[in-house]
């Protein structure tokens, strides 16, 4: 006998049928059923591999946007860029002082977090360029780690004191004016001189620190060499039971 009449109406279902737990097994009971099974190990639980990041770290003036910038064209890559997202603030918000500049660094570096988490979240490598300070980066990108695993390689770029300041100090009229950089000369100066830029070492592998001292003199394939290295060791990982 159907389960619908002729007309499928939903009112002709077989009373015997749609009462009998058998046929029909109460949906509670299967996620009870499920649930107990997991918790006593009777189902494997399975853990994904980490998502590689590629980190593009340093000091200001460092060529830390040209290095990323080859790294995201010829890896096909997206690309947080520090300099790209406070640029907007401050198209949005208005530019000011040399104070403002500080908070909408914050608000900036928030918002790279917030976007590698996304990134992460989608299963996507993906290339982050910023001067993190160290201390502040860790914690942060240690936290990011426990919501969504990922394995970092981090490339550092640097050069003397005395280059990387001549740098910062013939690039300042040529940025977005927001970045108020003659007002901070003397302030990078210092943080440049303490150490502030170090490389953030995320793993337990060293950084690979780039001198960029003469952009003409680096090993672009080297670079890119170690980047697929790194993505395609990390795409072998098989997911694993936990």
């Amino acid at each position: 006998m159907p389960l619908f009449d002729e007309s499928g109406s939903a009112g002709a279902v077989r009373p015997e049928i749609a009462a009998d737990g058998d046929r029909f097994p109460d949906p509670a009971r299967l996620t009870r059923h499920a649930t107990g099974a997991r918790r006593h190990g009777h189902y494997p639980r399975f853990v994904d591999p980490p998502i590689p990041i590629l980190l593009v770290t340093g000091p200001p003036a460092s060529g830390k946007t040209f290095v990323a910038g080859v790294l995201a064209d010829r890896l096909r890559l997206p690309l947080i860029e520090k300099d790209a997202i406070k640029e907007t603030l401050y198209d949005s918000l208005g530019t000011g002082d040399g104070v403002w500049s500080q908070q909408l660094g914050r608000a900036t570096f928030a918002l790279i977090y917030w976007a590698v988490e996304v990134q992460l979240k989608a299963r996507q490598p993906v290339i982050v360029e910023a001067n993190f300070a160290a201390g502040d980066a860790r914690p942060a990108f240690r936290s990011l780690n426990e919501r969504c695993p990922f394995k970092p390689l981090e490339f550092h770029c640097t050069a003397p004191d005395d280059v990387l300041l001549a740098r910062y100090a013939a690039r300042a009229g040529a940025r977005h004016r927001g970045h108020v950089d003659m007002q901070r000369t003397s302030e990078i100066a210092s943080a440049v001189s303490a150490g502030h830029y170090r490389p953030v070492r995320l793993s337990s592998e060293d950084a690979i620190v780039i001198d960029t001292t003469s952009f003409d003199d680096l090993d672009l394939d080297a670079l890119l060499d170690a980047a697929r290295t790194h993505l395609a060791s990390v795409h072998g990982e098989q997911r694993r039971e936990r």
